[in-house]
């Protein structure tokens, strides 16, 4: 038995051939035993089986992708047919890098680096984040996430990072890869003398901020 098949085991799972029966929250997952991404497979409730590196969504053309169940684990380098480096697989950040340089056109000056890395403290609100070559903005200040916005968790140590899909006066929806609730998230935003606030998101608490491609 592989370690990850010992280790569900251990937190509920029932063991069957070839794999592992496992109920997590509203999702059925078989887990089937094996070496590499195609001896994985993510089973939904009344869905065809999922498997790593499988389309589960799409903004404006650019894939979102299946990491399977297990989120820390990453699949090999990605990248793009002209040789940029769009990040590990199906990582948030790949997809993140993937949507700026196939769909925005924008290549990071620095692309390195966890999800968490992609805020700077250091840099003013509203001022060029030159290592991301983006504009930075905090949340809570005054100025709103608007679509194609990248936002940036820093907690939980890689944190994590997200496309603005969708955004009005009181909400934000977000498209993301490598989240196990799924590819898309609607957020509350409050006003406050005139700041913004984009509210928590699960056990990744609120956003740090928010990237946009300077125009």
């Amino acid at each position: 038995m592989n370690r990850m098949l010992r280790s569900m085991l251990m937190i509920g799972g029932t063991l069957l051939a070839g794999g592992l029966l496992l109920l997590t929250g509203f999702q059925l997952v078989f887990l089937a035993a094996g070496k590499g991404p195609q001896s994985r497979a993510v089973w939904i409730l009344g869905e065809p089986p999922l498997r790593v590196g499988g389309s589960i969504d799409m903004w404006r053309g650019v894939v979102v992708r299946s990491n399977g169940i297990a989120y820390t684990k990453t699949w090999g380098r990605h990248y793009a047919e002209d040789g940029y480096y769009y990040g590990q697989k199906w990582q948030c950040v790949e997809f993140m890098k993937r949507f700026y340089h196939d769909r925005m056109k924008h290549d990071f000056p620095d692309g390195m680096g966890h999800a968490a890395e992609f805020f700077d403290r250091k840099t003013p609100h509203g001022s060029l984040n030159v290592r991301r070559g983006l504009r930075q903005f905090i949340n809570g200040g005054d100025e709103p996430p608007r679509v194609d916005d990248i936002i940036v968790w820093t907690s939980r140590g890689f944190g994590h990072v997200a496309i603005v899909c969708g955004a009005d006066e009181e909400a934000i929806e977000i498209v993301q890869q490598n989240i196990r609730s799924g590819s898309r998230k609607r957020l509350t935003v409050s006003v406050r003398d005139g700041k913004y606030f984009v509210g928590e998101y699960g056990g990744l608490g609120a956003p740090a901020g928010w990237l946009r491609l300077k125009k």
